[in-house]
């Protein structure tokens, strides 16, 4: 039995979404890395830097290695 790598388990998963999901999945896996995190998923997934950026741009996640804070309206 082939043991399956935490990077290819993400490769797999990746492969199954819609475009539009993908670069969400993306973009919000290389916001939880530190610097380099854009080129190491683009590199591990097999899809460009920018459409892993793009997927940051549309998830909100525009920083790497940030995790955003939900803002609250005050009256």
């Amino acid at each position: 039995m082939e043991e399956c790598t935490l990077q290819q388990q993400c490769k797999n998963l990746c492969n199954l979404l819609p475009e539009h999901h993908r670069r969400l999945y993306a973009g919000t896996l290389a916001s939880a890395l530190p610097h380099g995190g854009i080129t190491r998923i683009s590199r591990d997934l097999f899809i460009s830097r920018k459409t892993v950026s793009k997927g940051m741009r549309e998830s909100g996640l525009s920083v790497p290695g940030t995790i955003p804070t939900l803002s609250t309206k005050t009256a």
